[in-house]
């Protein structure tokens, strides 16, 4: 068992991290087998070696995010956690990508995942016409 310290800025993007009632705090703590506690501007985390440096990794990111304005919802933890899991941690700066458009009420559209900023462009930029959206011109 070991135990890492995070040390944070802002409690506002912990407290974004963690989610209401500390529903993605338990998500990563139930995910990796870790205990998470938070402290003043301090995260421990205490578990087995590899878990503990998985969570580690997981919130850095999650804070990377919040810093970056983006919420935080149980999707984007599992997303990460993922992401985290196949080594592939260095990506999660990408999903603070562009708005892709703004609805009809004003809510920004934006990518959830790594794959969707190019899945939209053809959409977006007319590519593609009438072979995937069934539009002709």
């Amino acid at each position: 068992m070991i135990d890492r310290t995070i040390e944070v800025e802002r409690m506002e993007h912990v407290i974004s991290v963690f989610g209401p009632f500390d529903q993605n705090l338990r998500l990563i703590e139930g995910e990796l087998n870790v205990k998470i506690l938070d402290r003043d501007n301090l995260i421990h985390i205490t578990g087995e070696e590899e878990s503990v440096l998985l969570a580690e990794k997981a919130i850095n990111g999650l804070l990377a995010l919040a810093a970056k304005g983006e919420t935080i919802e149980a999707q984007n933890v599992r997303y990460i956690l993922k992401l985290v899991q196949s080594g592939r941690e260095s990506e999660i700066p990408k999903l603070a990508g562009d708005v892709v458009c703004i609805t009809a009420k004003g809510k920004p559209i934006k990518p959830k995942t790594l794959g969707q900023p190019t899945t939209g462009e053809p959409v977006m930029t007319g590519g593609n016409r009438g072979k995937r959206t069934g539009i002709s011109d």
